[in-house]
């Protein structure tokens, strides 16, 4: 079970890495550069503002699932959102 777990955070941790530098890559493509900072600090307030919510999601879905149970779902989330990015006719385009 350990090993799963470490994989799991293993794959996730790849993933944030992947939907990160795709994402960075597509704002710094579309986004003037003289509006950047001001967008990219929208972006990370909003993302940060949503913790609060996210870890009250996480903790009602560990009750629900256990823990290897919500990496696996986290994990499966990671892939489809990096797969949808890495993929996406639009984002190959830029």
């Amino acid at each position: 079970m350990l090993l799963s777990i470490v994989a799991i955070y293993f794959v996730i941790g790849v993933f944030i890495v992947l939907i990160n530098v795709l994402s960075t890559t597509a704002m710094m493509r579309i986004i003037d550069k003289d509006k950047f900072g001001k967008v990219s600090s929208v972006t990370n307030i909003g993302s940060q503002g949503l913790t609060p919510i996210a870890v009250l999601l996480g903790g009602a879905a560990l009750e629900y699932m256990g823990s290897l149970g919500l990496l696996i779902i986290c994990g499966a989330g990671f892939l489809v959102a990096t797969l949808v990015l890495f993929f996406a006719p639009s984002i190959r385009e830029l």
